[in-house]
């Protein structure tokens, strides 16, 4: 079900980038990333999934993340993939992704990150259409199911070295097209596909071993006490503020032409996510 939710939220953020881009407005990430978070928690609410357990903290990673997704894969271990978020801008530029005499940038911290802990870093940005015309190329790259919709790239995915490459070559900034459609895949890949890791580059966790302790608070499913998670043996400044932990004991057999708007279906209030 996590796959059928991210089929339909991409849409809706790209369309709602696209119009407030059209008024030459912008939108901040970190806005965009709790937003995404209070969405996801809202649909397991209302399908009362029991697949998807999500956490916050007050932190920020030491590495730069922003999201620690741990995805079950058909072989039952979980991949851990560390996305650092960015928003676009009304002319399809991803600002800061570079600063300007800082040591290390964003991309090197990842890179420490997955070199010390087996996992798989990803920029996660948050797309719309700036473009007036002609419009922007039709998607290149394929998942398991098959090629994406242009607003799929509301959440686009692209993979740690290749904003590394991209600077390390001399550009001076980041934008959309630099990226799309030949480097950029959409978050689904890694919600709805198996991910090749046949190298064995990454490390593959048993559930017990994702640490869900303190810091973190479990906002999905709602518990009776806060000492109930589990603690790991790794540092606690690798631990992004968000971490989603998504099983796939649950088949993805929901029908998404029947689902009506989750704010319609059920108001909430901020408190239930506190």
């Amino acid at each position: 079900m996590p796959c059928t939710f991210i089929k339909k939220e991409a849409p809706t953020l790209f369309d709602l980038l696209t119009d407030i881009f059209s008024y030459k407005l912008k939108m901040s990430e970190i806005g965009i990333t709790d937003l995404f978070i209070y969405k996801l928690v809202a649909y397991c609410k209302t399908h009362s999934l029991s697949n998807v357990t999500i956490f916050h903290a007050k932190q920020e990673s030491v590495y730069g993340a922003d999201i620690d997704l741990f995805v079950e894969q058909s072989s039952g271990k979980y991949l851990w993939f560390s996305l650092q978020a960015k928003v676009m801008n009304h002319k399809g530029v991803y600002r800061d992704l570079r600063i300007k005499k800082k040591s290390p940038q964003q991309w090197e911290k990842l890179k420490d990150n997955e070199t010390k802990h087996g996992c798989k870093a990803f920029y996660l940005f948050y797309n719309g259409d700036y473009t007036v015309s002609p419009g922007l190329p039709a998607p290149a790259l394929s998942d398991c199911q098959g090629l994406p919709t242009t607003k799929e790239y509301g959440y686009g995915i692209v993979e740690r070295q290749y904003i590394d490459s991209h600077f390390t070559a001399g550009a001076a900034r980041a934008a959309f097209t630099d990226f799309y459609p030949y480097r950029m895949d959409t978050l689904k890949r890694l919600l709805c596909c198996d991910f090749d890791n046949g190298s064995g580059a990454l490390n593959e966790f048993d559930l017990l071993e994702i640490h869900t302790a303190a810091p973190y608070f479990q906002l999905y499913p709602i518990i009776d006490h806060l000492d109930s998670g589990i603690f790991a043996n790794i540092d606690v400044g690798t631990f992004a503020s968000r971490r989603i932990i998504i099983s796939k004991a649950i088949s993805d057999t929901y029908n998404m032409a029947l689902e009506k708007d989750l704010l319609v279906l059920r108001p909430y209030k901020l408190e239930d996510f506190l």
